[in-house]
């Protein structure tokens, strides 16, 4: 029961993530690319929806991480080793990811409404940006898996 239990909680983590970063890479490579063609009102609503999903999965992810690090090496660990490092390091990383969705890319869909049409140029900063830290968070976890503690 204790080994489903983790596995349970491993599956929601990076479940979470896959919704996240996938979130982020449909932002900047399907959604973005439309909003600079036109302002369609549908648009603009699955992109704040999209947004809104990316926000969710991200409280997914960090709560799910968190609750990872108490299933598998524990909280005593994080201040020792290489493993410690790079969980701290993602933690960071994901806080400063879930910021940056809810306090640059959600503002900047908001002000498209006092931009020129094909001036998108600040939510494609953002998606890229929010591409760019979760793919590196990504990176950095394939390692935490087998470093030494």
């Amino acid at each position: 029961m204790d080994a489903m239990l983790t596995w349970i909680v491993r599956a929601l983590h990076v479940l979470g993530a896959a919704v996240w970063l996938g979130g982020y890479a449909l932002m900047l490579l399907v959604i973005v690319p439309y909003l600079a063609r036109t302002r369609d009102e549908s648009v603009r609503r699955l992109a704040m929806s999209a947004v809104r999903l990316i926000s969710y999965a991200s409280v997914l992810t960090i709560v799910g991480g968190l609750a990872l690090i108490w299933r598998s090496r524990g909280y005593g660990f994080l201040l020792a080793g290489e493993w410690g490092g790079i969980v701290i390091t993602c933690i960071v990383l994901a806080l400063a990811l879930g910021a940056l969705g809810d306090a640059g890319l959600r503002p900047a869909l908001r002000r498209l409404d006092a931009d020129p049409p094909g001036s998108v140029a600040a939510v494609r900063r953002w998606a890229l940006a929010g591409l760019l830290i979760g793919v590196l968070a990504v990176l950095l976890m394939t390692r935490a898996i087998y470093a030494r503690t």
